[in-house]
């Protein structure tokens, strides 16, 4: 019996989690911190003892969702004052994005290491997917031709992540989180062109 070459299972994956994503889970929402906003003027002390109060939940008009940052303080007679400094921002995204997608500060500072190679596996929609496999397909079979199955898997994921990181580098703000098969897509596209 035949192995599947490592194009067909790239293929195979990216078509099962956009299938799990978007028709499986796709009722499933998880809320995904984006950032920490706080008032003009509002103090270092302020900062360091704000806590979301989640009983407020308020939407965005950019489609985020916010809790507002609240500072507990109690004066001398013992009532307990509470004080908006700001709001965290959320974003609900489908639990595989959620989870997938990559992030810096997750990655560094949370260890979700597995970011790295599991965004290479989102898609934005179905013609994302179709025109990245069938680039895959035709392009991506030709690597591995030519380079031979360990040294195709190897570059392919290599230039994924340098698309990534370039993506990263060139832009500091991301709204959505970046779904990024088209870096193996790249990558494939870049080993023909050198081939020559």
């Amino acid at each position: 019996m035949r192995m599947l070459s490592v194009n067909t299972w790239l293929i195979i994956l990216n078509v099962a989690v956009f299938a799990l994503n978007n028709f499986v889970f796709q009722a499933v929402q998880w809320p995904v911190q984006q950032r920490r906003e706080y008032f003009p003027g509002v103090t270092q002390e302020a900062v360091r003892l704000a806590k979301p109060d989640r009983t407020k939940l308020r939407s965005g008009e950019d489609g985020t969702l916010n809790y507002p940052l609240i500072v507990s303080q109690q004066d001398q007679a013992g009532r307990i004052w509470q004080t908006e400094v700001g709001q965290e921002r959320f974003r609900a995204m489908r639990v595989i994005e959620a989870f997938g997608h990559f992030s810096l500060g997750k990655f560094w500072s949370g260890g979700e290491v597995w970011r790295l190679i599991s965004f290479q596996f989102l898609h934005a929609n179905l013609s994302h997917l179709v025109f990245n496999m069938l680039g895959l397909w035709f392009v991506g079979g030709l690597v591995e031709q030519y380079l031979g199955r360990r040294r195709s898997r190897s570059s392919i994921s290599l230039v994924g992540y340098s698309a990534r990181s370039h993506t990263c580098c060139s832009t500091w703000r991301v709204i959505w989180p970046p779904m990024r098969a088209s870096g193996s897509f790249r990558s494939c596209w870049s080993k023909i062109r050198t081939r020559r």
